[in-house]
């Protein structure tokens, strides 16, 4: 870590703390639209990085992830430590939670011991003061000899304070906290920790603050407990089990004695946040509630992004049609290519408005404190698939696009979760999904038998689903740590509406990024496909593809062009009965007819199990990699979802042919 003994040309200061302190409300305020989000190197974790320029000078600012403690666990505490610990830092904004200054205090004091320049933030003062908490800033600026700034961040108010104390000279905390930390243990283990001090300060190792890392051993940090036993030759464990516990009360008893010297505390109230807890967890209303709550927001998403969608889509059609016309049809290789490239471009742009939508309608139920909230409800539920309740809403939000579900998928805090619901999510119907196989089983079966059928195949797809979470969780996930549930309710409170506006800017803009290479290089070649050579997809390479692939279709119980139909639904889902149309060379209206006439009842159920299961259209796989980073994953889930459809589909015709 870099002293700050001078100035440099470029100041790099990490805006940390644990979650649901304002970090990354902080973080916006100081950056606004100068920022980058990527990923750690090696890491599906986002990287939020941005600049600033104070007073003259250039500010490099990095948004670590949120964690509660430098004993570092899951991916994010390790990236946050990693970074705190071996990255060239001038100095760390520490924010905390004015309204619980006891528990967030205890990641300031992590940073105290490390001996680093530092300045505490501390955000939600209006919170505070509304529930009855005054805090004397300068008392506390005085105990913990560092530079202390109230903020009510969501306001941007305290931000240019912020701001003008980072222009200064920041210099590390003279205060001598270890020795303090020390005389509050028990005795013995004071005389523990002192013998093996003595032991380790003999080594070789000079460039480590031994103190500090006995200090962590005895909290019952790994690292620090490892490095130890390999610098005092001894293996199993030097302190008594008890160690930690007695720690961490020390440090609870330091903080309690500073702020029993910084607050003055009002006689409490029931506050806003406990009041609508009555009925936000209630073991009734609460599910009432919820089920409300998400099924509008669901609403509103589809209400207002599917219709911009298709207006965009429309509009980008209209423009196809006005080039392709204006073509000399002697060209039908440059006509597929055209088309290729606006219908290609027509999925990735129609498909905007939807994310930008839920990206919203996410970061605002996020913003407001319900999220967590609904995850409390769920945990029980979702712990019987191998989940937990975050993964709930990712899951849920992916009945009308899966796309949206992706998104959500941000929300899960355990990296191994959240690459589990991700794998889970094509598994998930679409309403694109839905609606086509409504439409085919009112088509191909009497009304009773539609409902069988549509119901039947509904809930094959969700036994599947349950079987797939619980082999996720036993094989690829197998070995993990449990996705048991610890979180933080946090307070109700307003949202801030230009914080979620840039949270979604950012994110949409990232998946036109990232998203639009695989959507645009694979939808230029599966259209391009459906129309070369002569600009009819029966005598296209797809066409060819699909009578080369008959005899699995025939295994399938289908013929090839119900397969080709499958096959281009990979771009949307709403072109498989329109390709099916083109392919029987018939009018769209009149394929319910020509499909009663050509399809057996083994062999359309057959197909609608193979429709349901099918592979995730490219956006969706686009948006996989955009949040997996990686293209083994996206490529996995791409395998999985093009075999369990086929596998499913050639068993069930084969059942179905001996029963019926």
């Amino acid at each position: 870590m870099r002293p700050n003994n001078h100035r440099p040309s470029s100041f790099h200061v990490a805006v940390a703390g644990q979650p649901n302190t304002g970090k990354s409300t902080i973080f916006n305020a100081l950056t606004g639209l100068h920022q980058e989000v990527g990923n750690w190197a090696g890491k599906t974790v986002e990287k939020k990085m941005g600049k600033a320029v104070i007073n003259g000078e250039t500010f490099q600012f990095v948004d670590l992830p949120g964690t509660y403690s430098l004993l570092a666990r899951s991916e994010e505490e390790k990236i946050a430590v990693q970074h705190i610990m071996e990255e060239q830092i001038d100095a760390i904004v520490i924010v905390v939670n004015a309204a619980n200054l006891a528990r967030t205090l205890n990641y300031c004091l992590d940073i105290l011991l490390i001996g680093v320049p530092c300045i505490l933030a501390v955000n939600m003062a209006d919170v505070a003061q509304y529930n009855g908490i005054n805090i004397n800033i300068e008392s506390l600026e005085n105990a913990l000899d560092i530079p202390c700034i109230e903020l009510v961040a969501s306001k941007k108010r305290g931000v240019e304070n912020l701001r003008n104390v980072l222009s200064l000279p920041i210099r590390i905390s003279n205060r001598k906290l270890l020795p303090e930390l020390i005389e509050k243990i028990p005795l013995e283990l004071k005389e523990k920790y002192k013998e093996i001090l003595k032991i380790v300060s003999t080594t070789s190792e000079k460039n480590i603050d031994m103190e500090r890392l006995v200090w962590k051993a005895m909290e019952g940090d790994t690292f620090a407990d490892k490095k130890i036993k390999q610098l005092i030759h001894k293996t199993g464990n030097i302190f008594p089990e008890i160690a930690a516990t007695q720690a961490q009360t020390a440090r609870f008893t330091w903080i309690q004695e500073i702020l029993e010297e910084c607050i003055i505390a009002e006689e409490p109230q029931e506050t806003l946040t406990q009041r609508c807890d009555k009925f936000f967890l209630h073991p009734f209303w609460g599910y009432v509630f919820m089920a409300v709550i998400l099924l509008s927001a669901i609403s509103v998403g589809l209400l207002v992004g599917y219709p911009t969608g298709i207006g965009i889509s429309i509009l980008i059609q209209d423009i196809s049609t006005f080039v392709v016309n204006s073509l000399p049809s002697s060209m039908p290789m440059l006509t597929a290519l055209i088309q290729s490239i606006f219908l290609s471009a027509s999925a990735l742009v129609c498909m905007v408005p939807l994310i930008a939508v839920f990206y919203f309608i996410f970061s605002f139920l996020e913003e407001i404190g319900y999220i967590p909230r609904t995850a409390f409800l769920m945990d029980s539920l979702m712990t019987k698939l191998g989940l937990n309740g975050m993964s709930f809403i990712p899951l849920l939000f992916s009945l009308p696009c899966n796309i949206p579900g992706i998104i959500g998928t941000r929300t899960i805090a355990h990296t191994q979760q959240r690459l589990h619901t991700l794998l889970l999510i094509p598994l998930v119907p679409c309403s694109s999904k839905i609606i086509v196989l409504l439409t085919l089983c009112t088509w191909l079966f009497s009304p009773i038998g539609a409902i069988i059928a549509a119901c039947g195949i509904m809930g094959f797809s969700f036994l599947l689903f349950m079987i797939a979470s619980i082999w996720l969780k036993k094989t690829l996930m197998k070995g993990e740590n449990s996705y048991d549930m610890l979180m933080e309710l946090p307070l109700f409170h307003a949202p801030n509406f230009q914080i979620i506006g840039l949270h979604v800017l950012h994110n949409v803009l990232a998946f036109l990024k990232k998203a639009s290479a695989i959507i645009l290089g694979f939808g230029v070649i599966l259209w391009f496909l459906s129309y070369y050579p002569a600009g009819n997809i029966n005598s296209s390479y797809l066409g060819m593809i699909g009578t080369r692939l008959e005899p699995l279709a025939s295994f399938m119980g289908l013929d090839w062009k119900l397969l080709t139909s499958l096959m281009t639904s990979a771009l949307s889902r709403e072109t498989v009965l329109p390709t099916m149309a083109l392919l029987y060379n018939v009018p769209i209206e009149s394929l319910k007819v020509t499909l009663q006439t050509q399809i057996t009842t083994a062999s359309a159920i057959s197909f609608l199990l193979a429709q349901f299961l099918s592979m995730p259209c490219l956006p969706t796989l686009g948006m996989i990699f955009k949040e997996s980073n990686s293209l083994k994953k996206t490529f996995f889930v791409a395998c999985y979802t093009i075999l369990l459809p086929i596998v499913v589909s050639i068993g069930t015709y084969t059942m179905l042919t001996i029963v019926l």
